[in-house]
């Protein structure tokens, strides 16, 4: 939490004190992370990303960006390589 309240999203928010108080904390949507960029220090309570920063249009025209940490792109390659040999995908060999 002390780390969150470094931000300016995060110190906005109201003071939990409980557990009791938790409710009162608006859930992190979508909107909200479309409207910090992704180089903002407004939201990002962590250090810059050290890894990879993907732009998508997805399903709409507007741009997304989505930052992983290195350890986060790791785990995912490392992950989906055996899915893709799984399905039958090869390296190619030209």
């Amino acid at each position: 939490m002390q780390q969150a309240k470094r931000t300016p999203h995060y110190r906005a928010l109201p003071d939990i004190r409980g557990l009791q108080s938790l409710s009162d904390l608006p859930i992190l949507d979508k909107a909200a992370l479309e409207a910090s960029r992704c180089h903002s220090a407004g939201i990002c309570a962590a250090g810059r990303a050290s890894g990879e920063v993907l732009r998508s249009g997805a399903t709409s025209s507007q741009p997304r960006y989505i930052v992983y940490s290195q350890t986060d792109w790791s785990n995912m390659i490392r992950e989906a390589v055996p899915l893709f040999y799984s399905l039958g995908l090869r390296a190619a060999t030209s």
